[in-house]
């Protein structure tokens, strides 16, 4: 007895279905991993930069005998390079929240 063609149908659409699933799912995961690496870059940058604001920091500490030169390192520079790393570390975030609303 031969198979009649609504027989084959579903096996047809069941490996269709089976594809553009899985074309989703990696388009799904590529999209994941970039932002992920994005996230750790951006972290990476702001790990860096905090540390390498401590070492100057230090630095300045050493060298200066003035309470003034310090004061206006830990006032002015620290606090303007710390906000503005914060802001980049919430950027991945803001433009997720933004592509899905």
């Amino acid at each position: 007895m031969e198979p009649q063609n609504n027989e084959r149908l579903p096996l047809e659409l069941s490996s269709q279905l089976v594809s553009i699933m899985t074309t989703e799912h990696y388009t799904l995961q590529t999209g994941r991993s970039m932002t992920i690496a994005e996230a750790n870059g951006r972290s990476s940058l702001f790990v860096g930069a905090v540390s390498s604001g401590l070492v100057a920091l230090a630095f300045v500490g050493q060298l200066s005998h003035s309470h003034e030169l310090r004061n206006e390192v830990v006032e002015e520079l620290i606090p303007n390079r710390v906000g503005e790393n914060c802001a980049e570390l919430d950027a991945p975030s803001r433009e997720m929240a933004e592509t899905e609303g």
